[in-house]
């Protein structure tokens, strides 16, 4: 399996490698790769991939255009696909896409694993119709086009080479499932956007929920799993943090297929007695008080104390959980403890935190989700 991933700094080693093996087996065109065959600079092309993913920043000559290096499972660059948002006179004919595939890793499915990728992109911003084009001889290509539902619409010629435009229709391009996000503490549904591209036959729904109590958030997110229910055959959860903590008292065992969890709050009555004993607060204290704001910003609540007290968790929807080894809100062996009373499958990453967020760490995380 392979993901897609917007290109990074980080990616300038691999990238060059991938560029030069076109270079080496006298190939001089990287299609669907906007010029990283024509610009030596990969700080000066990657600048250009970034400015021209926004509308805000893309280059007057050119249109809003997605960028996407594919992985393999090892973290190689095996392929490049690009997705042009609009047409103007020049891509009249070229279409909305193009993508090429590392010339060692061909006849191995990449590109039509790409192509498909891309179609759920392409819908997201709005678009009806993916148009493509391709030179009539590329008889691999034509395959990966039609094997996506591409139909021949007309043809034209470039450059004395005959070619075929072919467009496929996004409005039939139905997804059975979809995928929940539901963020942690100072997260969002914005980040519901990095799970797109590892789910590209789904739907992605980040949760953007308004309250920050288990009694009221779990209402919320049982509404949006409800909601999701009837329209989809499947779901899939994805939670972090206290998001994950707040999806186990939500009523939703029954209506997820499965559910990732990273870096979840899995006991927190430890966690709120850790948090009292760094602000040197008492039990007697917080019952009498029934808030304390402490010195790092957290608040106790006795009421909230009492619910998680009077609301143990009962969890058996099959779940794959993801804990960093130097996370400093639950330990490992309370992460161990809990997957083991239910049945969880738990992965950890050496070195990695509460708060997944770091190149390599967000590549961990892809390789583990898409395992």
């Amino acid at each position: 399996m392979i993901i897609l991933r917007r290109p990074t700094k980080g990616n300038e080693a691999e990238a060059m490698a991938f560029k030069q093996e076109f270079i080496q087996n006298g190939e001089t065109t990287i299609n669907g790769s906007e010029l990283l065959d024509h610009i030596d600079s990969y700080d000066e092309w990657l600048k250009s991939v970034t400015d021209n993913a926004s509308a805000e920043t893309v280059n007057p000559a050119w249109v809003v255009t997605d960028t996407y290096f594919a992985f393999d499972a090892d973290d190689r660059i095996v392929g490049i696909i690009d997705l042009r948002h609009t047409l103007n006179d020049f891509l009249k004919d070229f279409g909305n896409c193009g993508y090429s595939v590392r010339p060692s890793q061909r006849r191995k499915g990449y590109a039509t694993q790409m192509l498909k990728m891309i179609l759920g992109r392409a819908a997201e911003v709005g678009m009806d119709r993916l148009q493509l084009s391709v030179e009539r001889s590329n008889a691999a290509s034509v395959k990966t086009i039609t094997k996506n539902g591409g139909k021949y619409e007309r043809s034209f010629t470039f450059e004395g080479e005959e070619a075929d435009v072919y467009f496929i229709d996004l409005k039939k391009q139905k997804k059975s499932g979809a995928v929940l996000y539901v963020h942690g503490r100072g997260g969002s549904a914005k980040g519901a956007e990095h799970y797109k591209p590892l789910f590209p036959d789904m739907d992605v729904i980040g949760l953007d929920y308004q309250t920050d109590t288990p009694w009221e958030t779990n209402q919320e997110i049982e509404a949006a799993v409800t909601e999701l229910k009837g329209q989809y055959d499947h779901v899939i959860l994805i939670a972090s943090s206290i998001g994950a903590y707040y999806s186990m008292h939500a009523d939703i065992g029954k209506s997820i297929d499965h559910a990732y969890f990273i870096s979840p709050i899995v006991d927190m009555e430890k966690l709120i007695a850790d948090m009292m004993s760094w602000a040197n607060v008492t039990e007697e204290d917080l019952k009498r008080e029934k808030t304390i704001q402490t010195e790092f910003g957290e608040e106790l609540s006795w009421e909230y104390l009492t619910y998680v007290r009077e609301h143990p968790i009962h969890w058996t929807t099959p779940t794959d959980i993801l804990y960093g080894s130097t996370d400093n809100l639950q330990t490992y062996e309370t992460m161990q403890a809990f997957a083991t009373k239910t049945g969880s499958t738990l992965t950890v990453m050496q070195d990695g935190e509460h708060w997944f967020h770091t190149e390599e760490q967000m590549q961990f995380l892809d390789a583990w989700i898409t395992k």
